[in-house]
């Protein structure tokens, strides 16, 4: 059955008006002529759009309020001066609720998931050490990218070994890279680095030139102690740089200079981070992109160029530019269609909200969005999903978010009042 939208919106500003599209198993194929077939399903007022890539989270923490601000910051300081720091106190916190079972990690990963499902997002990148297999087959609903031997930064040494997590990064720097860059298929090498203000932080990508370790297949994660030289030397490895902006000011108090490495020809992608230090899902960090950019810059970066860091610059980084991050024959059917709300399509993208949402599906497997539609479209009889109101629409998730929130709070013998801002109010507890 083909779908027509009023459009489909791709990355680099290309869109097509009232052009059919079908899924057929995990594939999307779009129709070369506008045409309607009579077995189509036309959706009036929506948009449909490539299912975003979050670059860039850590799924184990997908905690319910951001932690931080604590007895690590230097006296008169909001913030802190680098991550190492920031790292403690949330190692520290984290640790006195979260223990290390299975139970309690598949519940966190599976939450992180729900992140990326309500916020149009189809692909995130997960930077967390954890055991292999956590996650079941039936409950991994998103494409999971875990290309990585752990979760590196650049100088752990500056970590003291104060809590019961284990601060082991295994293997050094460059044989995590070689690893990375001689594996087949060719993986990224992902590494948070200058993250921070003081001088431990200023030379890190330096330190990593020096290493041998910047390549066209390295992800630079914050960057935000970075001067001239060092975004020059970025720019000639052909390095991705990752823009966290909710992180890098709660817990820095700083950003990268964006405009900088935009005007270096960098491949720019945006990411979340941990919900212990970002927004609330990437929907939330690209419009505190967007207004921390045009407040810091004094000048505006567009809906449209936003767009592009979750879609087609993270695939081009994670190489699967040729499988997801656009609309086009023979890629993966990671789809959205949302509400059209204005003559700005882009617009729309950014102030999509789950009410907005019609249809996600991930690999052709329909995952989130309205029940008339899914009724209509979706053949699947081996999924479990549940039902929920959002303002008089009815809607179909896959899985159980409701009862996971349960689970939670009974696994960790939570007592406060819990709130997940990535999820529905309506499935509050």
């Amino acid at each position: 059955m083909k779908i027509v939208c009023e459009s489909i919106v791709n990355p680099n500003n290309v869109v097509l008006k009232e052009t059919p599209f079908n899924i057929i198993e995990d594939k999307v194929f779009v129709s070369n002529n506008n045409s309607h077939p009579e077995e189509s399903v036309f959706i009036k007022d929506s948009i449909a759009f490539p299912g975003m890539i979050n670059i860039h989270d850590h799924l184990k923490y997908s905690w319910y309020k951001r932690i931080g601000k604590g007895k690590r910051i230097e006296k008169n300081q909001p913030h802190y001066d680098n991550v190492y720091k920031w790292l403690e106190d949330l190692y520290q916190t984290f640790d006195c609720v979260f223990n290390n079972t299975n139970d309690g990690l598949n519940i966190m990963f599976q939450l992180g998931l729900y992140k990326q499902i309500f916020s149009a997002t189809t692909t995130v990148l997960n930077h967390s050490r954890h055991p292999k297999n956590i996650l079941s087959s039936e409950n991994q609903h998103i494409n999971i990218v875990e290309n990585f031997e752990s979760e590196l930064v650049v100088q752990p040494e500056l970590i003291s070994n104060v809590t019961s997590h284990s601060l082991s990064f295994g293997k050094s720097i460059q044989d995590t890279y070689n690893k990375a860059i001689k594996s087949i298929p060719q993986k990224a090498f992902v590494i948070h680095a200058a993250e921070g203000t003081d001088k431990a932080t200023e030379n890190e990508i330096k330190i990593l030139g020096d290493l041998g370790v910047l390549s066209p297949q390295s992800i630079l994660v914050h960057c935000i102690n970075t001067d001239i030289k060092d975004i020059e030397l970025i720019a000639k490895n052909k390095c991705t740089v990752v823009w966290c902006p909710y992180t890098s000011k709660f817990v820095i108090g700083e950003t990268a200079d964006i405009r900088a490495i935009i005007s270096n020809g960098i491949n720019l992608c945006i990411g979340t981070d941990s919900s212990c230090s970002g927004s609330k899902n990437l929907l939330g960090e690209l419009n505190y992109a967007q207004e921390l950019y045009n407040t810091r810059f004094h000048t505006e970066i567009s809906s449209s160029d936003l767009f592009n860091m979750v879609t087609y610059n993270p695939a081009k980084a994670l190489m699967l530019e040729n499988r997801i991050g656009k609309i086009a024959d023979g890629f993966s059917a990671d789809i959205v269609i949302i509400d059209k709300k204005s003559k700005n399509p882009y617009n729309d993208i950014l102030s999509c909200n789950p009410e907005n949402i019609i249809a996600l599906w991930c690999g052709g497997t329909f995952i989130y969005g309205d029940k008339w539609l899914f009724q209509k479209v979706s053949k699947q009889t081996d999924k479990i999903y549940s039902e929920f109101m959002i303002n008089g629409r009815r809607k179909i998730i896959i899985g159980n978010p409701q009862s996971l929130l349960h689970s939670f709070v009974n696994t960790f013998n939570i007592e406060e009042s819990v709130l997940f801002d990535f999820i529905p109010k309506e499935l509050q507890l």
